[in-house]
């Protein structure tokens, strides 16, 4: 799975939980598991990329102040 599977109020479409688990030995193609169902959501590098997303979305919309959006985003805008 290349894809992301999260609803539209990043949690889990099959359980709705938020929370996510990462195994030990992470890379880009690592899947990332739903904390509450075990679901298979999609690979790490996905999630980077999703989340990159939202926030850069938030950072454009005025609801996030950039200087809190993180390290390797805050250095982008």
């Amino acid at each position: 799975m290349s894809g992301f599977a999260l609803t539209s109020n990043y949690a889990c479409e099959t359980c709705d939980c938020s929370a996510i688990m990462l195994p030990e030995a992470l890379n880009d193609h690592s899947p990332v598991r739903c904390s509450g169902c075990g679901a298979e959501l999609g690979e790490w590098g996905a999630f980077k990329a999703m989340t990159r997303r939202i926030i850069m979305d938030e950072v454009e919309r005025g609801t996030c102040d950039p200087r809190s959006a993180g390290v390797d985003l805050a250095m982008k805008i």
